[in-house]
């Protein structure tokens, strides 16, 4: 049964030790682009086969879940989906413990931030020529203001 759906909007999906998908959400899905076929055969795939990341080799949050045995948070974290899509996500992951508290697997969630950081570069873009343009037209002004003053003191 998947008890923690209901309450999330963002993507998320379960791991055992071996990084296996053991339950997952369908925005997860959705963000993956799956069609019907490819999500039955979801769980008890990697999660790095599905969604590669670029911690995915060096840092992945549940291997780092599972080492610290506390909750991990990652920001700006680059990937693409298996169709190509190209993603920037923010991850949590919390340890999930059974009845007698060993650790048993990891709860990923991710937030896509995509189009939010497209939206930001862009306006930084933006930003920064419009302020080219002002130091231009600054620039203009101040030559402007010396050619009329060196007007005004020739003699008559």
């Amino acid at each position: 049964m998947n008890r923690f759906g209901p309450v999330f909007f963002d993507s998320y999906f379960v791991v055992d030790s071996d990084r296996r998908i053991r339950q997952h959400n369908g925005v997860f899905e959705q963000m993956l682009g799956l069609r019907p076929a490819q999500r039955r055969s979801v769980t008890g795939t990697h999660c790095f086969e599905l969604l590669q990341l670029e911690i995915c080799k060096d840092r992945c949050i549940a291997v780092e879940c599972l080492k610290r045995n506390a909750p991990v948070r990652m920001e700006e974290i680059h990937g693409k989906t298996p169709s190509g899509r190209e993603l920037v996500l923010e991850l949590s992951a919390i340890p999930l413990r059974d009845t007698s508290g060993n650790v048993v697997g990891v709860f990923v969630t991710h937030r896509d931030v995509t189009d939010e950081r497209r939206l930001k570069t862009r306006f930084k873009e933006t930003q920064a020529e419009l302020d080219k343009k002002i130091a231009d037209l600054e620039k203009l002004v101040a030559e402007k203001d010396t050619e009329l003053v060196q007007l005004r003191s020739k003699p008559k």
